[in-house]
């Protein structure tokens, strides 16, 4: 006999805060899920709507920060009007089957093609219901989702996903698909979607809920769309708390179709995702029938493989590009044996000396060095721990070099000064007196295979 969701939630006693009322009823339902992949899941809105799992998801509302939606209610006003009124408010509508969302402001980021990314914003109280929502639902969904996927999912990260492909170039798996789908987020077919969702989930409510964000109307910016919005009937907007998990959902059908036809058996080959990016990696001579079957299955799903983006590469002869990183099987000079080489891709060097030049130019003049100094050390540790893999030395030292260059241009420029600064301000000042962090130039202890 099965057990309800409600004795899922309570099987430990004695938990006092919401945090920890939250871990055991995800853990609960993980295990449920993963014992038993055919479950479907009852009686899980109520969990939404109480107090304790608002209370949770408004910190991780409140954690990642964001702007305002349409509303244009900030979580600081929230904070001052009163954090507890907010979420018993929000409880009540969700337990009286009040909710409805509100619209999604939309709002363009570029890209580093020099194209713009669509971004939806949701209202506060919305990103609160999505989180609520997402603390329930991820961890029976975190049971179905294939191993070879790692981008948004807990305790998973990029260089896992580098770990991976290494490991299948080491194995001679050279041949490789650089996939790329054409405005994957903005694609997904709804109705498939719900579909998916639907078979381990039954709550009504919880479905209703999805529905409801998957459907909201968008408001442009340029006020073309009007006040209501243009509403929406595919694709789950990025910016939303749950559309991460549910683009993962999605994505998850490409390597099931992949095994359920065979695929993976006749060709051996091997796919590593990372929300929609992912690549399929083969042995030689396989890649024009893996790329075949690709396109088969992505017509079934109703999506669209971008046929100018997406490339066929021999590892041994070319590199492919990954998560921002340049990727070949290459030999080592010394030893003479292949090893496969991962590097920052020139690109994500560009993008850093991009981000280093818009802080240190005159338009910071009127904040003091130490402020500026601050923001830029804060653009080079973010991308320092991110590279920090595989072979990154070169690069890092190239950036080092640039970064203590553009420092000492920057202070000169403060003094009214011509020339390059050397005398002024030499290598030991930049980064001792006024701090500029250094990006680590040791290989890393995991470095790739090498």
């Amino acid at each position: 006999m099965e057990r309800s969701e409600e004795a899922i939630v309570t099987r430990k006693r004695g938990l006092r805060t919401p945090e920890e009322k939250v871990r055991d009823l995800q853990e609960g339902l993980h295990l449920s899920a993963k014992r038993d992949a055919r479950r479907r899941f009852h009686q899980l809105y109520d969990k939404v709507a109480s107090p304790w799992v608002l209370a949770v998801a408004w910190q991780d509302v409140r954690a990642n920060k964001g702007a305002a939606g349409p509303d244009g209610v900030r979580i600081e006003e929230i904070e001052a009007a009163g954090v507890d009124a907010f979420l018993d408010e929000l409880s009540r509508e969700l337990r009286e089957r009040r909710y409805r969302t509100g619209p999604i402001r939309r709002h363009y980021i570029p890209k580093a093609n020099g194209k713009l990314r669509p971004l939806g914003i949701p209202n506060v109280r919305d990103r609160v219901v999505q989180a609520a929502v997402l603390l329930v639902i991820e961890p029976i969904f975190e049971a179905d989702l294939p191993d070879s996927a790692y981008g948004f999912r807990p305790g998973r990260r990029a260089h896992q996903a580098m770990d991976a492909i290494c490991e299948q170039l080491l194995a001679g798996r050279v041949e490789v698909i650089d996939a790329d789908l054409q405005s994957y987020f903005d694609t997904i077919p709804h109705d498939k979607l719900m579909k998916l969702v639907a078979r381990r989930i039954v709550d009504r409510g919880i479905l209703q809920l999805i529905q409801q964000w998957l459907e909201a109307p968008v408001i442009e910016p340029d006020g073309s769309t009007g006040p209501a919005g243009r509403r929406n009937d595919k694709g789950t907007p990025q910016g939303g708390v749950i559309s991460p998990l549910l683009a993962n959902l999605y994505h998850a059908c490409i390597p099931h179709l992949w095994e359920r036809r065979g695929h993976a058996r006749q060709l051996d080959g091997h796919i590593v995702s990372y929300a929609d990016d992912f690549v399929i990696l083969l042995p030689p001579g396989r890649g024009e029938r893996a790329l075949a079957a690709l396109r088969s299955i992505c017509e079934r799903l109703e999506l669209t493989l971008s046929e100018t983006k997406t490339r066929l590469v021999n590892a041994t002869r070319e590199s492919f590009l990954f998560l921002g990183f340049e990727v070949q099987k290459a030999r080592n000079p010394k030893s003479g044996k292949l090893f496969p080489r991962v590097m920052p891709a020139k690109k994500s060097e560009q993008r850093l000396r991009d981000n280093v030049r818009g802080l240190l130019n005159r338009r910071t003049h009127r904040q003091t060095v130490a402020t500026v100094v601050t923001h830029v050390n804060a653009v080079l540790r973010g991308w320092g721990q991110y590279f920090y893999y595989g072979q990154p030395q070169q690069s890092m030292r190239r950036l080092n070099h640039f970064a203590e260059e553009r420092l000492r241009k920057y202070l000169m420029r403060r003094r009214q000064k011509r020339g390059p600064g050397y005398t002024q301000y030499p290598t030991q000042a930049i980064y001792g007196q006024f701090g500029l962090h250094r990006l680590p130039t040791r290989s890393p202890i995991r470095a790739a295979h090498a």
